[in-house]
């Protein structure tokens, strides 16, 4: 980040409104420039220091670097692992709600194919033949533990006799929840 140069009137601005009494925020408000700008030609003036930059390798080398481009290093280091574990955790949030929304989503198969089957006295084998799986397939979506593709949900309801009412909340459960790259 480059530091730009203040004119020389609102150098004078912040040191008048500091010999005034007026404290260093109201004075960065008032001259419209940073807290550390006022910072630095009020307090940090009065303690001897000539220039921000020279300020700035000061409390660079009190924090135990050589200057402050090292102290800098430092921080875009910091920074960048700081990014990269907020990433995680995002990416960690999302997965949770995916698999929230997979098992919501496999329950609710599994609850209306439980159902379907009961209602139609008709057994995992019959279904799957209408349906053109394995019973085994059958099994493991009346399970929760699996999801089909779409066509086979579509010859699911269509064997078992639900409306395009059900399919359509069925199918509403075949898109993930999108991933977004905001607020874990």
């Amino acid at each position: 980040m480059a530091s730009q140069k203040i004119p020389e009137d609102t150098i004078s601005l912040i040191r008048q409104l500091y010999s005034e009494g007026i404290p260093v925020l109201k004075i960065a408000r008032r001259a419209n420039v940073s807290y550390p700008t006022a910072y630095c030609h009020t307090r940090a003036v009065e303690r001897g220091f000539n220039s921000r930059k020279e300020y700035e390798d000061y409390l660079a080398r009190q924090r135990g670097f050589k200057s402050k481009s090292q102290y800098m290093t430092m921080r875009k280091r910091e920074q960048r692992k700081e990014n990269s574990q907020t990433r995680n955790l995002i990416m960690l949030k999302w997965r949770e709600e995916v698999k929230a929304f997979r098992e919501k989503r496999n329950k609710e198969l599994s609850d209306f194919l439980n159902k379907g089957l009961n209602d139609m006295d008709i057994n995992q084998t019959r279904l799957a033949s209408r349906v053109g799986v394995t019973k085994q397939a059958i099994s493991v979506y009346s399970r929760g533990i699996s999801f089909p593709s779409e066509d086979i949900l579509k010859n699911i309801c269509t064997a078992l006799g639900a409306g395009q009412e059900t399919l359509e909340v069925l199918l509403g459960y075949s898109r993930l929840p999108p991933y977004s790259r905001q607020g874990a």
